[in-house]
């Protein structure tokens, strides 16, 4: 089992918007996400928990994983710790009035919370506010090829991204929407040295609330972070300063 720490913070920070899928005055807020991998939890354990060492704990936990795997490779949904259940669904829909067994797509996981996992943030509060932004904000996606809402994108497909300052603008070989490979946990290079932009000739639609692209030739099967830079400011005025949204979730292509 892989001992990986994240640096957490003691602060549930959440950021503010305003929503630009609807005409009505509504606002939202979304938590910024403070991940605690498998060694943030064997620290958490053993700070009461003298029994087992770190060493073994770990084991345990990877032993717990591959069971857990096993299952799910055979077809099974699997109760997690009773913390909720992992469970298979088709990756997509099937538009088809008769479907048989051939044309079920391929399978995808999600997962429901226990009651008990709900209720352990029902008190938690906000230590942090973050009220306004001026980078990109990009809320949400569309696989235009599948006909979905979500992280899954189809290889060479075309995607629409909803937002805020989405407009792809400036001169700058650094501005552009691009898709930075990352780990399972979401980390990235952030040199940019591995990033695969999409061309302007790519994007069909470029706007401040809007952007419809086809995926490019080079982005392969993997796991992505959709990332924005440009110099968009309002109307035809560009700002001096690139800024750089990034989208909050891991994006799977494939």
């Amino acid at each position: 089992m892989n001992d990986k720490n994240n640096n957490l913070t003691d602060t549930v920070n959440v950021m503010f918007h305003a929503s630009s899928m609807t005409d009505k005055t509504v606002s939202y807020a979304k938590v910024q996400r403070n991940t605690a991998l498998s060694g943030n939890i064997a620290t958490e354990i053993l700070k009461n928990n003298k029994v087992f060492d770190r060493e073994t704990l770990l084991y345990v936990a990877g032993l717990y994983r591959n069971a857990v795997l096993s299952l799910l490779e055979s077809g099974k949904a699997v109760e997690v710790l009773e913390l909720g259940t992992l469970y298979l669904k088709p990756k997509k829909g099937m538009n088809l009035q008769n479907p048989t067994l051939d044309d079920v797509p391929e399978m995808s996981l999600s997962f429901t919370p226990s009651e008990l996992a709900l209720d352990s943030v029902k008190n938690v509060t906000v230590g942090a506010e973050v009220t306004s932004r001026s980078e990109p904000l990009i809320e949400r996606l569309y696989n235009v090829s599948e006909r979905v809402e979500g992280n899954l994108l189809s290889v060479g497909g075309t995607v629409r991204i909803k937002g805020q300052k989405l407009k792809v603008a400036g001169d700058s070989e650094d501005t552009g929407l691009f898709f930075a490979p990352c780990n399972s946990d979401g980390s990235y290079n952030n040199d940019m040295s591995d990033w695969l932009q999409v061309k302007p000739n790519e994007l069909v639609d470029n706007s401040a609330s809007s952007i419809l692209f086809n995926m490019p030739q080079s982005v392969a099967s993997g796991s992505y972070r959709l990332i924005l830079r440009t110099a968009y400011g309002s109307g035809s005025r560009l700002n001096k300063t690139v800024r750089c949204g990034v989208y909050d979730d891991v994006v799977t292509v494939a």
